[in-house]
Parts: C-alpha cells; sequence; structure tokens
C-alpha cells in the first residue's frame, strides 16, 4: 500500500503537468468531476461529438453515455485515470494540439483531449490495445 502511495505521488509530480495549457487542465478537471459525480450533462459537453469510446467501430458521444449509464465503473475508471495526472503532451512544446493522459498504462484505460476551434474538448476513452 505503501508502495502504490509512493508511485501516485511521484506520478502527481510529474513534469509534464506543469507544462499543460490552462484552458486543457481547466477541461480535464471538469471531466474529472462529472465522472466524479455521474454528471453525463456536465461530460457530454465536453465531448467532441464523434468520441471514441470503444474499438468496435462506435464513434459517437451520446452511444458513450448511454453505455456509461448502464456501467457505472466506467466513470469510476474515468475519474481515477484523470486523477493519476501522468500526461503526455502532443504538438510541440509551444502549442499542444493533443493530450493523452495514459493512467496506469499496458491495456488499461486511458483518456484524450483535443484542441478544437471550440476549445479543448474530451476526445477518446478506451482500454485494450
Amino acid at each position: 500500500m505503501i508502495l502504490i502511495a509512493a508511485s501516485l505521488l511521484a506520478i502527481s509530480a510529474a513534469p509534464n503537468a506543469a507544462k499543460l495549457p490552462p484552458e486543457a487542465s481547466a477541461v480535464i478537471d471538469r471531466v474529472r468531476q462529472a465522472a466524479e459525480r455521474s454528471d453525463w450533462t456536465a461530460l457530454r459537453k465536453s465531448m467532441v461529438r464523434e468520441f471514441t469510446w470503444s474499438f468496435g467501430g462506435d464513434r459517437d458521444a451520446d452511444q458513450a453515455i448511454q453505455e456509461w449509464k448502464n456501467r457505472p465503473e466506467y466513470a469510476r475508471e474515468l475519474n481515477w485515470v484523470l486523477r493519476l495526472v501522468d500526461t503526455t503532451r502532443y504538438g510541440g512544446e509551444t502549442k499542444a494540439e493533443r493530450i493523452k493522459c495514459d493512467g496506469i498504462g499496458g491495456m488499461h484505460f486511458r483518456a484524450g483531449f483535443i484542441n478544437t476551434s471550440e476549445g479543448w474538448k474530451f476526445e477518446y476513452f478506451v482500454a485494450g490495445d
């Protein structure tokens, strides 16, 4: 248990977290809070329309929300992944276009955000390969 707590502290101090654009950090926090409260309306507002939530070809935010309402473990996993703050910037040092939140990595859940013309949006939440 102590080892897990130490690992989480190391992750939360990751240097990439400080590099996130403030607008992206705000959206990531809104999504995390919405998942924590199972606030589907707030969560949907932060998602792109063509949201990826399944590798079975499903790219629709409304379908994802409907599935998550029926399976509350998804909201718990999303909240957990976004609490880890293990993030990687894409798009260069000065202008990030995508942010990937890898959670604990491997075949586990990960989340992604994209900088759109409407601002930062939640782009995907998937597990697996």
